[in-house]
């Protein structure tokens, strides 16, 4: 007599199906679960956290932060005194009233309101912040600080083998230093071993100091001019000696400052 053949409901394939329905229904468990955790407590939302200790001598900048979510519910429950991510550009760029330590929240009760800070505002027109590194032996002692009024000078080679056409020239006069060491407001004691400053420069004149750096030997020299100098603006900061020369060396095309 021939065997009967089985049919689609065997213990192997009931087995299956059984356990394809718990994983569904597993999964269908979860979503439920996580929809009426969402309902209690809100969507989550994303809140800033220092990444490292943040100084009342710091700006709160993206680079010293990161974002961690939190229910939205709870965010709601404090009075939303969390810098959100949505929020941040409030802060960005503001000193906190009190050192901020690592991985604490940033809360927007720390950061002045109102007016802002004279630290943060931007370069005047027509002109960027740059960094420039500066020659630690300069002798500006404490009298460098950020507001005051320097000049910069350095070293020149424009010859092919660096060796034979020497030059030391202001390149830049009467800018305003912004930052110290990447600080805005350094202490006395980062004043000290000044490494860098930060400085308002003409957006033309920024093209230079990017075209000088292939002839240019070591840092630069910074002299402190006298609290009564006003900064120039930005079609004469680098002196009339200084830029003849150079359209001559670097063969300037004549709009090169336009």
């Amino acid at each position: 007599m021939a065997a009967k053949p089985e049919g689609f409901f065997t213990n192997t394939n009931l087995m299956i199906a059984g356990l394809i329905c718990a994983i569904i229904g597993a999964g269908l468990a979860f979503v439920y679960i996580n929809r009426r955790v969402a309902d209690a407590t809100g969507k989550p939302v994303k809140v800033a956290f220092a990444k490292k200790d943040i100084s009342t001598n710091e700006p709160c900048l993206e680079a010293s932060i990161r974002w961690a979510d939190l229910p939205e519910r709870f965010i709601d429950e404090t009075d939303n005194k969390f810098v959100l991510e949505s929020t941040f550009g409030r802060v960005r760029g503001k000193f906190p009233s009190r050192k901020i330590e690592a991985d604490e929240p940033l809360l927007t009760t720390e950061f002045p309101t109102g007016g802002g800070d004279d630290r943060t505002k931007p370069p005047p027109f027509g002109m960027v912040t740059v960094t420039v590194d500066v020659d630690q032996k300069s002798h500006f002692g404490q009298l460098l600080n950020v507001g005051s009024i320097i000049s910069l000078t350095g070293n020149y080679d424009f010859s092919a083998d660096r060796k034979s056409d020497p030059h030391t020239l202001t390149i830049l006069d009467k800018v305003y230093v912004v930052a110290i060491n990447g600080l805005l407001a350094p202490t006395a004691n980062d004043r000290r071993a000044v490494r860098s400053v930060g400085i308002f420069v003409g957006e033309a004149n920024t093209r230079l100091l990017t075209k000088l750096k292939l002839s240019q030997l070591g840092d630069f020299d910074v002299e402190v001019l006298p609290a009564t100098t006003i900064k120039a603006d930005a079609r004469d900061q680098i002196p009339p000696d200084t830029m003849t020369l150079l359209k001559d060396k670097l063969k300037l095309p004549p709009d090169f400052f336009k």
